[in-house]
């Protein structure tokens, strides 16, 4: 009877193991079955569930609307290469408004110190 308890326990966390995969949507709601390999600021890379052995597969994070990793997680891609771009712009535009009040400070006070003898 003890054996029989041990095999179906057995069963059930084998089937929740065999079962476990990553599921990536696509914004076009299209779903793949897949387990996740890298995620990167671009692409995201992984293996077709069918075939855990087989290439990586290779598709644009601007394609992804969702992953669902096998342990429940979700993880909602944004645009963030297009945030990071303008990051970067910010960034460029504070750079150069600080280079430029510097020069025009050093050009109000230049001529200042050049005529004080």
């Amino acid at each position: 009877m003890k054996m029989r308890y041990y095999i179906l326990i057995t069963l059930i966390f084998a089937s929740n193991y065999l079962f476990a995969q990553d599921i990536i949507i696509k914004k076009s709601q299209e779903e793949i079955k897949a387990k996740i390999f890298e995620i990167n600021p671009t692409v995201v890379k992984y293996f077709k569930y069918e075939n855990l052995e087989g290439p990586v597969y290779i598709i644009p994070k601007s394609d992804v609307s969702m992953i669902i990793f096998e342990n429940g997680m979700k993880e909602i891609m944004s645009n963030d290469a297009k945030n990071k771009q303008v990051s970067k712009s910010k960034k460029l535009i504070n750079s150069i408004v600080v280079v430029v009040s510097v020069f025009l400070v050093a050009g109000t006070l230049l001529p200042l110190t050049l005529y004080d003898n």
